[in-house]
């Protein structure tokens, strides 16, 4: 899934939920499997993406990521991938 920081309004996937929360953080919220590793992604040119962090699936499935990195940054997208 890749969805765009700001607009805050893009997504790509329907079932990516994001939050731009009142600290300037960014809160990331997807459905996915129970257990599963999801690699989280940024990028700010859609060119070089690097991993940030790697979040769990919760036993219903969701996993929660939260960019505390986001500061003074006006574009900023994401992806996730599920571990293999």
């Amino acid at each position: 899934a890749v969805v765009a920081r700001t607009p805050a309004a893009i997504h790509t996937d329907s079932r990516l939920q994001v939050e731009h929360l009142a600290n300037g953080n960014v809160l990331l919220q997807q459905a996915g499997t129970p257990g599963a590793q999801n690699h989280v992604e940024i990028t700010t040119n859609m060119v070089a993406w690097r991993e940030v962090g790697v979040a769990a699936g919760n036993s219903n499935g969701y996993y929660e990521f939260l960019d505390t990195n986001c500061h003074g940054i006006s574009l900023k997208f994401y992806r996730s991938r599920k571990s293999q």
